[in-house]
Order: structure tokens, then C-alpha cells, then sequence
């Protein structure tokens, strides 16, 4: 199928707090149109939505709940759909919903909220945006699907998408930290024994110890890539001593803000 021509990615979000791992400037669903990678790990070279595997249940969630327990979400979360994180959303709106437990409630707020948030920022129209996710998720979890109708899923994240807008303000501090052009992804220190033979090249050849960083990032295409970058002894050293300096600021920073009684995200 054609997928919509959708815009900027959006970071595959940790609900509640935001990961050091930034890995994944892909998106959390994307178009991709070239082999590019989330966690490192290349995807498929075609046009795909792709829904990441914490969001799943909670999308799935969204069909099997009783029609009772589902009118009663959505009328919860017309009178309150404000929260710090999709835990503290969830707790707000439980007494509304005793019907849906607490997990299940957490888990389904934190995937509307993500594919609202994704919806938004691509301009996808709500039909095909739903209907791409009831086709991803049968493709990636077909046994998370088997007991779910697709009418009813799309039908229901329709009204979820259209009548509700969900703000996260966890949510929110991730994408945030997205906006960059280009988001770290891994790293590695290369060691190896190279060799400098004379003319003779069948004479004992002259040996050395060589170090290679190689960082790899996400570009603001979403594309893996990676450089490397030749290092001795020495910078080893200082590249420690940079991270080490800058653990230490972010300490010394956060604990002024705390101080400073501001609303800090780890």
C-alpha cells in the first residue's frame, strides 16, 4: 500500500522519564523510504508504519475493552486529559474507569497520547493514520490481533485521536530533547595491532597499538550513520575526563533547579 507522505519523526518516547539512549530519531511511527535503524539495528528498506513494541499492548488494548469500560475512558479523559506522565494521567482518571485495570489504563494512555502526538506533528489524516496502525500492528504482532476486529480498533482510535487531546508533560520534555539533527545512537572503542613493514616485507615488521571511536547517530532524516575517529593513549584521557566533567555538571546543574524548587525531568 501507499503510505501518506508523512513529516518530522518523533522519538520513541520512555513515558515518565527520558532515556540517555536517545536512539531513536526514527520516529515512533515513521515512513521509511531507506534502510535507516532504530536501537541500531537496520529496518526494512520499504515504506512502513511501525509501531515500537511498548505501545502495542496498549493500542490492542483499545479494541478489546468492553464497549461500557470504553465509553467510560473516553468520557474520563474528555473531563481530564492533563497529566505529568501517563501513570499519573492514568491514577487521575481511575475512579471513572475501575473497570480497566491500572496497567492496562497506563498502557493505553501512554500509546494515544504517542500516536496523537505523532498525528499532529505529520498532518496524517485520521482515516489512513488509523487504518495504517491496524496494519502494522497485524503485521508486527499478528497474535496480539488474533482475538481483536480491525472495524472496531479503528473506529475507536478514531474517536480517540479526533475527540480527545491528550498533554504529557513527559511527553512533551522528550520530544523536546528529539529536536536535534542529530541524536546519539552507540559508541565503541576500536584496539587493534597495526603493523609498518620495511621495503623487505619479509623482514620483522615495526608494531603499534591503535585506538578508533567510532559514534554512531541517528540523522534528521532518521538515517543510522556513523564516523570514526583515530585516538591515542592520551585521548583516551581526556575523552573520560570530558564525560566525567560532564556527569558532574548535569549533577551540579539539577540539584540547583531542584533547589530552585523547578519541575526537573531526568
Amino acid at each position: 500500500m501507499r503510505f501518506p507522505d508523512w513529516g518530522p519523526r518523533m522519538i520513541n518516547i520512555e513515558i515518565g522519564r527520558v532515556a540517555h539512549h536517545l536512539v531513536i530519531s526514527v520516529g515512533i511511527f515513521d515512513r521509511l523510504r531507506e534502510p535507516v535503524t532504530t536501537g541500531c539495528e537496520m529496518e526494512e528498506a520499504v515504506a512502513s508504519l511501525r509501531i515500537p513494541e511498548r505501545f502495542r499492548v496498549g493500542v490492542a488494548a483499545v479494541a478489546s475493552l468492553p464497549d461500557a469500560s470504553f465509553s467510560d475512558l473516553v468520557a474520563a479523559l474528555k473531563q481530564n486529559s492533563v497529566g505529568e506522565t501517563a501513570k499519573d494521567l492514568s491514577e487521575q482518571i481511575g475512579p471513572s474507569v475501575k473497570a480497566i485495570p491500572s496497567a492496562i489504563r497506563e498502557s493505553i494512555v501512554a500509546s494515544v497520547a504517542a500516536m496523537q502526538g505523532v498525528q499532529k506533528s505529520s498532518h496524517a489524516d485520521t482515516a489512513r493514520f488509523t487504518s495504517d496502525i491496524w496494519e502494522a500492528l497485524s503485521e508486527d504482532e499478528p497474535e496480539l490481533v488474533e482475538d481483536i476486529d480491525g472495524d472496531t480498533l479503528k473506529s475507536r482510535m478514531t474517536t480517540l485521536l479526533s475527540e480527545i487531546s491528550i498533554h504529557l508533560t513527559s511527553t512533551k520534555v522528550s520530544q523536546l530533547r528529539a529536536e536535534v539533527e542529530r541524536s546519539f545512537c552507540g559508541a565503541r572503542v576500536l584496539t587493534d595491532v597495526r603493523t609498518a613493514f620495511p621495503d623487505d616485507a619479509t623482514q620483522q615488521p615495526a608494531m603499534t597499538v591503535m585506538h578508533t571511536l567510532e559514534v554512531m547517530f541517528h540523522d534528521d532524516m532518521g538515517r543510522h550513520r556513523e564516523f570514526y575517529v583515530a585516538l591515542e593513549d592520551n585521548d583516551l584521557i581526556i575523552l573520560k575526563d570530558v564525560v566525567d566533567r560532564a556527569i558532574q555538571k548535569k549533577k551540579t546543574l539539577s540539584a540547583l533547579l531542584k533547589q530552585a524548587d523547578f519541575n526537573l525531568y531526568e
